[in-house]
C-alpha cells in the first residue's frame, strides 16, 4: 500500500477553509416556490453584502484623493519655497544633494541588500514627513534643510568674487536633535551635540520591515 501523505496542522486549516469556501460557493439560493421567505433572506443579504463593498471602496477612494490632493499642496508650498530661497542662496541644490547622499550611504550600511530604488523611495518618504512636520510646527524646510546639511559636513561655496584670504569660516549652525530625528536622522549621530556613540541613527520599524531585516544592534 502506498503511504498516505501527513498534512501538517497548518496544511489541514488551509483545506478545511478551501473547503467551506468551497460550500459556500456552490450553496444555491432557496427555491422561491418551496421557501419564499429564505429566498428574500437570500437576495437581500447578497444586495447589502455588495452595497458595503461598494461603500468601503468608496470610502478608500476618498481618502486616497484627499491624501494625494494634500501631497500635492505640501509639494506646491515646497517649491515656492525653493525658488524664494535659491535667490539668495544659489547652492541650496547642492546641499539638498549632500543630504541625500549622506542618508543613501546610511541607508546602503544599514541595509546591504536594499535597492536603490528603495533607498530613494525611502529618503523621498522621508523628506516628505520631515517638510511636513516643520511645517506644522511653523518652520521653513527649506531653510532647515539648509542648514542641516552643513551640520553633517556641507561647506556652502563661497560667493563669487569674495575674499577668501584671511576670511574666517562661519560656524556651522547649532543641531536641533529634535529636527534632525525628523529628517530620518541622517548624520545626527556624528555631529558633537550627539554623545550617545551609537554609530547609526534610529531606523524605525516599518522601514526594517521593507526591505525584510532587523534593525542594526
Amino acid at each position: 500500500m502506498k503511504a498516505q501523505p501527513r498534512l501538517t496542522a497548518e496544511e489541514k486549516s488551509r483545506l478545511a477553509t478551501l473547503e467551506t469556501a468551497k460550500t459556500a460557493g456552490e450553496q444555491k439560493d432557496p427555491d422561491f416556490l418551496e421557501d419564499p421567505k429564505g429566498y428574500v433572506d437570500a437576495k437581500l443579504a447578497k444586495a447589502q453584502d455588495a452595497l458595503k463593498k461598494l461603500d468601503e471602496s468608496d470610502k478608500q477612494r476618498q481618502q486616497r484623493d484627499q491624501a494625494q490632493q494634500e501631497l500635492n499642496n505640501l509639494l506646491s508650498t515646497v517649491s515656492t519655497k525653493e525658488q524664494e530661497f535659491l535667490k539668495s542662496t544659489p547652492d541650496y541644490h547642492d546641499a539638498v544633494t549632500h543630504i541625500r547622499q549622506v542618508r543613501g550611504a546610511q541607508l546602503q550600511l544599514a541595509y546591504p541588500q536594499a535597492t536603490p530604488e528603495q533607498i530613494v523611495r525611502q529618503i523621498a518618504t522621508e523628506e516628505v514627513n520631515a517638510a511636513r512636520d516643520i511645517l506644522q510646527r511653523g518652520g521653513d524646510p527649506i531653510d532647515f534643510a539648509y542648514k542641516y546639511a552643513r551640520t553633517i559636513g556641507y561647506v556652502p561655496k563661497a560667493p563669487a568674487g569674495a575674499a577668501t584670504a584671511g576670511t574666517p569660516a562661519t560656524p556651522a549652525p547649532k543641531v536641533d536633535k529634535d529636527a534632525v530625528r525628523s529628517m530620518g536622522g541622517g548624520g545626527a549621530a556624528s555631529t558633537a551635540e550627539d554623545d550617545s556613540g551609537d554609530e547609526m541613527p534610529e531606523f524605525t520599524s516599518a522601514l526594517a520591515e521593507r526591505f525584510g531585516v532587523r534593525k542594526r544592534k
